[in-house]
């Protein structure tokens, strides 16, 4: 696999600076209600932009390894970065979906990644041999067997996802658990605030959504660690 283009020092100093100026976000994938930002939990402009300049280069890096993975041309496009509260972000999801609950280490959270069928059937086929033509789109539960392919590809998406993250702060994320309906995910409190990162994927003709939601609380902690190890780094520096 490709190694990740780490952010430079000025990127991450840019991203977390609290007067930094907002920009306009991109479109929207999941359609939504309106978030009440005067929660105490919402999470600053700066943070939800260094979640969208991460995710920028965990697009590309992920386009490049699926594409060496399936032997295909992919394509990976970050769409959008917004805060949810957990319902809406559940409520926004194909009904089966392939979801993977994921562990947050060393925060010990939990986050979500699902990625439609139609989007994950075409790649199990590629993988097993069949064509990259375009398939017709199928929305529902994937067997044991496709669950098992599918694996393979959910260890690669979360390698160049953790790589990803090393720019802010060391974590790691792992699958957890399976799920098919989202309305049975009972991982996190129905209003707990969420940052939800939307990615449209095109393999060969066939393309659609991989939704990730990441706690707020778990960004939060992140940029902790971010602002304790570049202290520590001063500090060495300095000495």
């Amino acid at each position: 696999m490709e190694s990740v283009n780490a952010l430079s020092q000025e990127d991450i100093d840019a991203l977390f600076q609290s007067q930094a100026s907002g920009g306009h976000g991109s479109a929207r994938a999941l359609l939504a209600q309106k978030y009440d930002f005067r929660r105490s939990d919402r999470i600053p402009k700066e943070q939800i932009r260094a979640v969208r300049t991460v995710h920028d280069t965990f697009a590309r890096s992920l386009a490049s390894s699926l594409s060496a993975y399936l032997r295909t041309y992919v394509t990976v496009n970050l769409i959008s970065v917004e805060q949810l509260s957990f319902r809406e972000f559940t409520g926004c999801l194909p009904s089966p979906t392939s979801l993977a609950v994921m562990r947050i280490r060393p925060l010990d959270g939990l986050a979500i990644l699902e990625l439609n069928t139609g989007l994950a059937l075409p790649m199990i086929e590629i993988l097993l041999g069949g064509g990259k033509v375009k398939s017709a789109i199928v929305q529902r539960e994937l067997t044991a067997i496709e669950q098992h392919i599918l694996n393979s590809i959910l260890v690669l998406i979360l390698q160049n996802l953790s790589m990803s993250w090393q720019s802010v702060a060391t974590v790691d994320f792992s699958v957890e658990s399976h799920e098919t309906e989202p309305a049975l995910l009972h991982v996190l409190p129905p209003n707990e605030a969420i940052v939800s990162i939307a990615t449209e994927i095109q393999v060969g003709e066939n393309s659609g959504m991989m939704n990730i939601g990441i706690p707020a609380s778990a960004v939060k902690l992140l940029r902790q660690r971010f602002d304790q190890q570049w202290t520590a780094r001063r500090t060495v520096t300095t000495e």
